[in-house]
């Protein structure tokens, strides 16, 4: 995703990350989100890892969400914000990507909302404190993941 800014900010993005392989195959197939800034990552975990369900903002973790193929067992890590650091005015790029670890199953998600400026005086960071998605939004973009999913499989 191409962006420019009129003047210098930072930006922020709420998100929720899910995963089919939580928890019977986290230790071994334990898929990441990351976002990368301008080429570096943003999105991380308070020991500068990846964002994984099972291993990754314990405290979000849940597995009661019966709108989704991520409810029980399965799950889903957020909402959590991820905020950069100040960015000078101009041309900026934010890549999205879900890597799937140690198999070829696409069976992680990540879901964005609210892509906003900001203010933030330090580095970027990653934390509980989302604003939500709200369930029609949430609908829709697991709709559209499921699309995507299914046509990235059928490629492959």
């Amino acid at each position: 995703m191409n962006f420019s800014l009129a003047s210098s900010s930072a930006i922020a993005f709420d998100f929720i990350f899910g995963s089919i392989e939580y928890p019977e195959y986290v230790d071994d197939f334990t898929d990441a989100a990351f976002v990368f800034l301008d080429g570096q990552q943003i999105t991380f975990d308070s020991a500068g890892n990846p964002v994984q369900v099972g291993q990754s903002f314990a405290s979000s973790l849940t597995t009661a969400d019966d709108d989704t193929v991520f409810g029980d067992p399965h799950g889903l890590i957020g909402p959590l914000t991820t905020t950069s650091a100040t960015l000078a005015a101009g041309d900026h790029t934010l890549l999205f990507e879900v890597a799937d670890t140690n198999d070829h199953a696409l069976d992680s998600a990540l879901f964005i909302s609210g892509l906003r400026t900001a203010t933030n005086s330090g580095g970027p960071t990653t934390g509980g404190g989302g604003t939500g998605v709200p369930e029609p939004a949430s609908l829709l973009l697991f709709g559209g993941g499921l699309i995507a999913l299914r046509a990235r499989r059928r490629k492959a």
